[in-house]
């Protein structure tokens, strides 16, 4: 299937994995803050939904705008002097990692609640006069966070009952 662009390949998906293979090098740079492919399986393991897996091009990987689409961040640690894998290698070892997932029947979080839940604390960063330069990188960090955690439904509720009480009392 040949699509237009990235936001219509990844429409529907409830969880997208993107990939790196850069180290973070800075505690405050969360957009490549990554999990290895054997901690995404462990996640991963037991929750229903549908899941994308975000491979970058060979010469270049992903962009910073690609991988802010994603809710985690996949790297395979490799050799210092090879920091980076061929894609169909990096592409086996990620499918490898994740096949044979059981299915519990636990539904994660769509997309559209979780795209809700981030207006949600932007809303509620606005309403307590947030810094303004720390704002997107608070909602990144708090994506990444959420996105380690493959939020539920049941707690994705739980969480917006809670910001909606906290945002009601602060305006």
């Amino acid at each position: 299937r040949i699509v237009g662009g990235l936001e219509e390949a990844l429409g529907g998906m409830d969880y997208v994995v993107g990939t790196t293979s850069v180290r973070t090098i800075s505690k405050g740079h969360y957009i490549r803050a990554a999990i290895t492919p054997k901690e995404l399986a462990h996640r991963l393991n037991g929750v229903d939904g549908r899941i994308a897996l975000l491979f970058g091009r060979e010469d270049y990987g992903l962009s910073d705008e690609e991988l802010e689409r994603c809710d985690v961040v996949c790297r395979i640690p490799t050799a210092q002097g090879c920091p980076v894998m061929n894609l169909s290698h990096a592409a086996a070892i990620i499918l490898y990692e994740l096949h044979g997932l059981s299915e519990t029947g636990i539904e994660m979080a769509s997309v559209h609640e979780k795209d809700l839940m981030y207006e949600r604390v932007g809303a509620l960063l606005r309403a307590i006069k947030y810094h303004k330069h720390k704002t997107d990188n608070t909602l990144l960090m708090i994506k990444r966070l959420v996105g380690r955690a493959v939020l539920t439904e049941g707690e994705y509720h739980t969480l917006m009952g809670l910001l909606s009480r906290i945002l009601s009392s602060v305006r």
